[in-house]
């Protein structure tokens, strides 16, 4: 390996975690070369733990590289540009979408400055229309794909879903002949097995990381007691930056639906950072299903050191992931699974069909509450009993194992060096 390059310009989330396992893993591996990690200014300044791990070491074999406000400023204005598709860009029908034009002019620039042999965008998705159009590139690069749906199947009631997986497999067929591609990374396994011959070497499935609880006889009883949780009501936890699109909204219309008897069984436990809530719309969702029936609903809209998050997870009884129409992988899902905690979510993509492969609970439509509903009825009479299997949850958890996603990623992209 000679000069390494990983642009990320997400700041928050999973963002953080992953370059942290590259990082440490390089470290740890001696790997030859340089590192070089580029990132927002907003970034630098909020992740000053890893910023620091990376600038105490010697800078000929690691670096951080902030790229500028201005440029910052450009690319997040970008964002609220229309989206084409790939025909258009490829007739030049339109203008480029700025935002993903910009950000691919980044990738480059900064692949160009710091004198890349290999760099790698460690968010795909915004820019692979502009792969797609075959321009050109520096160097041989790679990239992480997160939200794959062509192999899924469409509701017919959507038609513009058909419309938009067709459309995204062409792309994709156009992507893998880019002639500086070396990896396309993408983390659901289904995608790159339903793509089959076409991709050859170039489409690899990247294990999304999980930690693995070191702590296996934590003192359950002691944290519930801690969270203010009522005794003999079963635990429900949902976890996460709060936004719509990961249906709390749903979730608190169906607990209006619930008999008295199944409320006073249960308490739902609200942890995470409002993002995209309204607060006080939040609030009278809340109050809402409160006043409807005797359940008990404990909210921490806070940072969760790691230590304190798997005894959030170990005391929980139950995991709520009420996505709606979520796209691509969930790493809370694979949270759940390494603290063999059974699931409750969508019928739909990638957490959909990795739930129903792996037992790992019950998938149904969860834009509906009735059926979130009739779920939380089906669970307090028998724990899912059926959908889930503990030595399948261990299973997925170790192939998923933090270390594997360094490993991999590392070991496909030395081979084209």
């Amino acid at each position: 390996m000679q000069n390494l390059m990983v642009f990320e310009t997400s700041c928050f989330g999973h963002h953080e975690y992953y370059l942290r396992l590259l990082v440490e893993y390089w470290l740890k591996e001696n790997r030859l070369g340089r590192l070089d990690v580029v990132v927002s200014p907003q970034f630098y300044r909020e992740h000053s733990e890893f910023i620091r791990l990376i600038e105490s070491n010697d800078p000929i074999h690691m670096r951080v590289v902030s790229y500028s406000q201005s440029e910052h400023e450009r690319l997040q204005k970008g964002n609220t540009s229309k989206t084409m598709s790939v025909a258009s860009f490829l007739n030049s029908e339109f203008d480029h979408d700025e935002h993903s034009t910009i950000n691919w002019t980044l990738f480059q620039s900064y692949a160009r400055k710091l004198s890349t042999s290999h760099a790698v965008m460690m968010y795909f998705d915004d820019s692979y229309i502009q792969v797609a159009g075959h321009l050109k590139f520096p160097c041989t690069f790679s990239g992480i794909f997160f939200r794959p749906t062509f192999h899924y199947a469409v509701d017919l009631n959507r038609s513009e879903e058909s419309v938009q997986r067709l459309q995204e497999k062409f792309t994709l067929s156009r992507v893998l002949k880019h002639p500086n591609l070396s990896k396309l990374f993408c983390l659901d396994s289904n995608a790159v097995e339903a793509f089959g011959r076409e991709a050859k070497d170039k489409f690899v499935c990247l294990p999304d990381p999980v930690p693995i609880p070191k702590n296996l006889e934590p003192d359950n009883e002691r944290f519930r007691v801690d969270l203010g949780v009522d005794p003999d009501r079963k635990l429900l936890l949902f976890f996460g930056e709060l936004s719509p699109r990961k249906g709390l909204t749903q979730l608190l219309e169906s607990l209006t639906i619930l008999s008295a008897e199944s409320s006073r069984r249960l308490s739902l436990l609200i942890a995470g950072p409002i993002n995209a809530y309204d607060p006080a719309v939040l609030d009278a969702l809340v109050q809402t299903a409160r006043k409807s029936n005797p359940i008990q609903i404990i909210r921490r809209h806070e940072h969760i050191p790691d230590g304190e998050l798997s005894d959030l997870f170990f005391a929980s009884d139950l995991i709520l992931l009420p996505y709606q129409r979520h796209v691509g992988m969930s790493g809370i899902l694979l949270k759940a699974a390494a603290h063999g905690k059974p699931v409750l979510t969508q019928d739909y993509g990638c957490v959909g069909q990795i739930v129903r492969d792996h037992s790992l609970g019950l998938t149904v439509d969860t834009t509906n509450p009735a059926a979130l509903a009739q779920a939380l009825v089906t669970f307090l009479g028998g724990g899912f009993h059926g959908y889930v299997d503990r030595g399948c949850m261990t299973q997925l958890a170790l192939r998923h194992e933090e270390s594997q996603f360094a490993k991999v990623f590392f070991n496909e992209i030395t081979q084209e060096s």
